[in-house]
């Protein structure tokens, strides 16, 4: 059969397999395949990535991708991602079409950007929200914003932002800036309706915590995923109000236990850091251990993360993971993350104590050697459901020699359906060490995380050994 026999439908999805140079090309066939390369199901699909940046693409083949650039934003329809890197550089080549172009829509923009061309992808969201088809953003500022009006800039980005329509997902990174920069008031933003599910709005010193409210608010019915780093009561009081609230990730706020009223809220993820600013207030920790005390009965996966410092105060609020009173809690995950091996075990001694309140927790990670007291509170009858157990070798102990340890063989023993995770200190076919000369019963991969378990392969113990979504680990049989 020939191409021309083939109905529209047929050539227009074996279209959207083609990359955008061979659509432009594929215009010259005829006139039939002019029109359909052109059409908007199939630059529904396309990606074009144009870089500013000097190591990607020199010579020829940056000019040749930025020529391409230029003649795709003027003749495609539409552009399901555009993805630019360091916008300022490119602008003058494509900064036109994108603004000019009536015709030409997205449904994706991930832009990287200095902070003093924020006024320039302003005009390109300006242009984007006059169709009503973008759908997700990404901003990403590169380097620090050291001059006053370079601020001033972010935050009139940061407005046009809210008052585009039919937004779905936003992303939005902003670096650290100078510490004496005073930001106008916002101006009273045009209402739009509640459309974005996935919120994510990194910054630092509160200069835009009047702009995440203001988003907070408008999109309280339908967020489900959010990850912020600020410590504003008034946004915690606008998470606690979310009823679709799933996910998610922040420091410790204010007001944290207004979070204990997220009738949906499943997955949390706490940033412990004392040089994030935990360390202005007791209050903040007395409110972190009363939310997690109430929502210890909801929550199913919770990950801590620890900083340099750990205070006696903060570890202590591990215990709160145990739920109220004598209730269960419902936690099914739990990890822990630690940018310092030092004092990584002190979260061991509080966790210990509320094996018993756990016991639907499948997944532990803690991220740091096993001490022997820790490994003794896993005797087989806490935990029942534990499948997977993520630790970190000592230093200077193979991977091999660990595995044939007597602690990892009577954890095992006590826990037949358990996964160990061994993670660090790099061992493979060439690993030198005198047990590894001796013995060569098993093949340990070195720089990948290694799972060891004592049933047969064949065994149903609940996991895929080769492919869980959990772990992403080699296994091997012990």
């Amino acid at each position: 059969m020939e191409f021309s026999a083939l109905p529209d439908e047929v050539l227009l999805h074996a279209l959207t397999f083609l990359t955008p140079a061979t659509l432009l090309r594929c215009r010259a066939v005829c006139r039939r395949w002019k029109q359909l390369a052109l059409h908007p199901l199939v630059w529904r699909s396309q990606t074009l990535r144009i870089s500013g940046g000097r190591n990607t693409n020199k010579g020829m083949a940056r000019h040749r991708q930025l020529r391409l650039a230029t003649v795709v934003l003027r003749l495609a329809p539409c552009l399901g991602l555009l993805k630019v890197s360091d916008f300022g550089k490119v602008f003058d080549v494509v900064g036109p079409a994108l603004i000019n172009n009536s015709k030409f829509s997205l449904y994706d923009l991930d832009i990287s950007f200095r902070s003093s061309d924020a006024f320039m992808v302003a005009m390109v969201l300006d242009r984007q929200a006059s169709f009503g088809r973008l759908k997700a953003v990404r901003l990403r500022v590169l380097g620090h914003a050291s001059q006053d009006a370079a601020v001033r800039r972010l935050g009139g980005l940061l407005l046009q932002l809210i008052r585009t329509p039919g937004l779905q997902s936003v992303e939005i990174s902003i670096p650290s800036m100078p510490g004496d920069v005073t930001l106008p008031p916002l101006e009273r933003p045009v209402l739009v309706s509640a459309s974005l599910q996935r919120l994510s709005f990194v910054y630092n010193r509160g200069y835009f915590d009047l702009h995440l409210c203001v988003l907070l608010k408008l999109h309280t019915a339908t967020l489900e995923e959010v990850k912020i780093a600020t410590f504003d009561a008034h946004a915690a009081f606008l998470l606690s109000r979310m009823p679709r609230l799933r996910k998610l990730q922040c420091t410790v706020m204010d007001a944290m236990p207004l979070l204990q009223h997220c009738p949906s809220l499943r997955a949390l993820r706490l940033d412990l850091r004392v040089d994030a600013g935990l360390h202005s207030t007791r209050a903040r920790l007395s409110g972190l251990a009363a939310f997690l005390r109430a929502a210890g009965t909801r929550l199913h996966s919770v990950e801590l993360v620890f900083g340099d410092d750990k205070p006696d105060e903060l570890v202590d609020v591990v215990a709160c993971l145990g739920g109220p009173g004598t209730a269960s809690a419902a936690l099914r995950r739990l990890a822990f993350s630690h940018s310092v091996t030092e004092d990584a075990e002190k979260p061991l001694l509080p966790l210990a104590s509320i094996l018993e309140h756990l016991p639907d927790l499948t997944f532990l990670d803690i991220d740091c050697v096993a001490t022997d007291a820790f490994l003794e509170a896993l005797d087989g009858s806490v935990l029942p459901q534990l499948l997977g157990l993520a630790v970190y070798l000592p230093r200077d102990v193979c991977k091999h020699v660990w595995s044939h340890g007597q602690r990892l063989r009577a954890v095992l023993r006590k826990n037949p359906r358990l996964h160990v995770v061994m993670k660090g200190n790099d061992c493979d076919e060439f690993c030198v060490c005198e047990f590894c000369q001796q013995y060569t019963c098993h093949h340990v991969p070195g720089d990948l995380k290694c799972i060891m378990y004592s049933h047969p392969t064949g065994a149903r113990c609940g996991l895929l050994h080769d492919a869980h979504l959990e772990m992403r680990v080699f296994c091997r049989w012990f």
